[in-house]
């Protein structure tokens, strides 16, 4: 399921727009969790060149493809070999609800313990 943008995402966009106002515009740039792909085209709006994402849901990887962003299958950091100036990560911070459907779990959720991604992190 693709995760889509929700007040958490606007906020994030926001804060990036302003953190970003007069950075080098060849920065490498890492959006985690990519979901929706909202923040990695929010620095593509901003000219930034060199921006990757990730993400660990076929769907997204799909979604994103299709939407020309340069996306890269990965559990967190499991496929990633490149150093990057800004990483980008809108995570996922519910805690499990076993009432949740599975195909939504994946997008919401941050495991059993809520800390449990972040920490791998």
């Amino acid at each position: 399921m693709i995760y889509q943008p929700a007040e958490d995402s606007y906020l994030l966009q926001e804060t990036i727009k302003d953190f970003l106002k007069d950075k080098n515009k060849n920065i490498k740039i890492l959006d985690m969790g990519s979901g929706s792909g909202i923040q990695a085209e929010t620095c593509l709006n901003l000219d930034f060149k060199n921006i990757f994402c990730a993400d660990i849901d076929p769907e997204v990887i799909r979604y994103l493809k299709e939407k020309g962003l340069n996306i890269i299958k990965s559990n967190l950091f499991s496929n990633i070999s490149k150093k990057f100036d800004l990483i980008i990560f809108n995570a996922p911070y519910l805690p499990e609800d076993e009432r949740e459907p599975e195909d939504i779990k994946l997008a919401t959720t941050a495991g059993k313990k809520v800390m449990k991604l972040l920490l791998n992190f």
